[in-house]
């Protein structure tokens, strides 16, 4: 039998793009959150990349990673993925990763509510449907970029 090689998914490609330029890492310190990833392994190595200013080997070789972190990472700095543009690449990436994370958000924020309809004071319930709307408004500027 084949072995099925699974797709890079946004979050791996992006951690890859990041993991190979430093420039890149420097670009989206601002912009990119350890929670856009779902994958736990990734928001570790992503809070790794985004928090320090060293060399990939350095993060690598530090004491602060552990041994799974450090494949992974070093697997992702080998993988010969090729990109035309990986600024174009890095910005399609996050803004998948963010609209994900809105997404997620929104819907938790839609259960706390329906909750707090049923029993919670009317200042909490408030307090949800400001932050929905403000999720809302988040969303609506990422779609129209």
């Amino acid at each position: 039998k084949e072995a099925v090689v699974e797709k890079p998914k946004a979050e791996e490609i992006l951690l890859s793009l990041l993991i190979r330029d430093w420039a890149l890492r420097k670009m989206v310190g601002d912009i990119l959150r350890v929670e856009d990833f779902t994958n736990p392994q990734f928001q570790e190595i992503a809070g790794h990349l985004l928090r320090s200013e060293r060399d990939i080997h350095e993060i690598i070789n530090s004491e602060e990673c552990n041994q799974e972190i450090k494949d992974t990472m070093t697997k992702m700095a080998v993988n010969e993925m090729h990109f035309d543009s990986p600024e174009k690449t890095l910005s399609d990436c996050i803004r998948a990763l963010q609209r994900n994370r809105l997404d997620r958000e929104f819907k938790e924020v839609e259960k706390e509510i329906a909750a707090a309809e049923l029993g919670g004071p009317f200042e909490r319930v408030k307090e949800l449907l400001l932050k929905k709307q403000e999720l809302l408004r988040q969303k609506k500027v990422l779609y129209e970029n």
